[in-house]
């Protein structure tokens, strides 16, 4: 996930004589703090995990999902029933069968509170869902719902390993297993090797080991490239990914992050529980200025919760748009004034001031946090910053709602219901709804999207979804970056989607020899 600061290198560290493409080294900034799907990881444990397990449905290169563990499905003639028939003679790496009720059990700890209870967005459509034999796992909606295989792509965990909580869970974290391509044979400090799995369903991996190495920042990894000791880069600094366009040694992409870097408001505490508060900060921000001077010009402003130039994207330039004096006239309106001439509002003996946690691995959080900082205290609101580890703040202080501002990226998702139900529907309150927003018609917009056949009422949902999100602000949208990314003229199977995103398993990637 690129949005979340991952740095995917791959190289030659490792000496695999494997006729089927070599060992790939794979940097990373953030020591995962564990390996167990179940408790939520943060980004780059993602990447990793998606390399030893597998879900329900693959999503080959991005794209649609298709057959991974379930084989196939079949649906009801009223939409209602899912029948997905779970692959036979499939196994965990410790020889284990994979059955429908791993399914099951994967799903009820989804629902689990001590695990975040992450799978919100399944229960907004999802009546029951049972296992029916050892290949048969039943899925009943609450109402027809066509993008239900979009949300089955979550790592399907051992059953047999994980029924008692507490230190086997934990265990489980720092030894994981799954059925994916690769399998975990090692994890010390700074360092995770992972093997080629040779009894894989969908057939060996052409890698024959990825090793993930702890990196301090980009630039050593970027002078390892030139190196020649690793091959991929997908997020490199704009100069870096100028000086290989012309060097026939490399390979460069350009593209648009599929990531928002937003100002998340927590509506629970008291202060952004104000709607006025909220809508002014989104109106005090200018948006232009900080793509010109945080990005240098490269990205796009944002305004809402979907990625512009996609289809439910709500192109009204009101949304959100930078009106400094009409943010002091609603902060006026609510009373905050300057009196005692130091910058800053206040109102009944409080300062209008807030704190705002970032992640410190994140390279333009700094530039960014600072120049808000700036634009903000012009119309008399102090913001101030606390710098926290990714794990600490997307796994402990957020989840927690331990916070009242963040500084932070949030995945749009291929179909905008998925980003929707996840970040913004009510009933995701509790998971990743982690600002607290609640607002019924927004979660009739979503429920409508979800059962719409007709495209053009679709869009027109979304958009109007787009509009009221936009309107309510629980988040100041900011914008998209522009993302860079280098790879070695060597490296195959892979496509610019998978560079980007780090979205895929590896599994058709390999080295072609010197």
């Amino acid at each position: 996930m690129p949005g979340l600061l991952l740095l995917l290198i791959a190289g030659a560290a490792y000496s695999d004589q494997s006729p089927n493409g070599g060992t790939l080294v794979l940097a990373y900034y953030d020591e995962p703090s564990s390996l167990n799907p179940l408790f939520a990881p943060e980004g780059f444990a993602n990447v990793i995990i998606n390399c030893f397990t597998d879900g329900l449905v693959t999503f080959a290169g991005g794209l649609a999902p298709g057959p991974g563990l379930a084989e196939s499905w079949e649906i009801s003639p009223d939409g209602l029933s899912w029948t997905f028939h779970v692959r036979k003679g499939v196994h965990f790496s410790d020889g284990t069968p994979v059955t429908a009720d791993d399914v099951q059990f994967t799903y009820e700890k989804g629902f689990d509170p001590k695990y975040g209870n992450r799978f919100t967005d399944f229960s907004q459509v999802v009546r029951s869902f049972r296992s029916d034999g050892a290949d048969i796992f039943r899925i009943e909606l609450k109402t027809p719902y066509r993008l239900l295989p979009s949300l089955l792509g979550r790592p399907i965990v051992p059953a047999h390993l994980l029924q008692e909580a507490g230190s086997a869970e934990v265990e489980f974290g720092r030894h994981p297993i799954g059925s994916g391509p690769f399998t975990l044979s090692d994890w010390k400090p700074g360092q995770i090797t992972l093997d080629a799995n040779p009894g894989y369903f969908m057939g060996r991996p052409r890698l024959g080991r990825i090793v993930f190495k702890l990196f301090p920042d980009n630039k050593k990894a970027w002078v390892s490239l030139l190196q020649g000791q690793v091959d991929i880069v997908p997020d490199i600094d704009y100069d870096d990914y100028v000086l290989i366009l012309n060097d026939a040694r490399f390979r460069g992409y350009e593209f648009l992050d599929n990531c928002c870097s937003s100002l998340l408001f927590n509506t629970r505490d008291p202060l952004f529980a104000e709607r006025g508060i909220r809508q002014a900060i989104a109106m005090a921000i200018d948006r232009k200025d900080l793509v010109d001077t945080v990005l240098h010009g490269r990205g796009l402003a944002a305004s809402g919760p979907f990625k512009p130039g996609t289809w439910p994207y709500n192109p009204d330039p009101l949304l959100q748009a930078y009106d400094p004096r009409r943010a002091a006239r609603i902060l006026s309106d609510l009373g905050w004034r300057d009196t005692d001439k130091d910058w800053v509002l206040d109102k009944e003996g409080r300062k209008l001031q807030f704190t705002v946690l970032e992640c410190g691995e994140d390279r333009l959080r700094g530039a960014l946090a600072k120049r808000l900082q700036w634009q903000l205290l012009q119309i008399g609101i102090r913001m101030d910053v606390v710098v926290l580890p990714l794990h600490e703040l997307v796994e402990k202080r957020m989840p927690a709602s331990d916070f009242q501002a963040a500084l932070i990226q949030f995945n749009m998702f291929t179909d905008p219901d998925l980003s929707a139900s996840l970040f913004w529907h009510s009933a995701s309150i509790g998971g990743w709804n982690i600002t607290g927003y609640r607002n019924p018609d927004v979660d009739r917009l979503i429920d409508r999207g979800k059962v719409a056949s007709d495209f053009n009422d679709r869009k027109n949902i979304y958009r109007e979804m787009y509009a009221l999100i936009a309107d309510d602000a629980p988040a100041a949208f900011l914008f998209f970056d522009k993302r860079y990314a280098a790879c070695s003229a060597r490296l195959r199977g892979f496509t610019p989607q998978e560079i980007s995103s780090l979205g895929g398993r590896m599994h058709n990637w390999y080295l072609e020899r010197k």
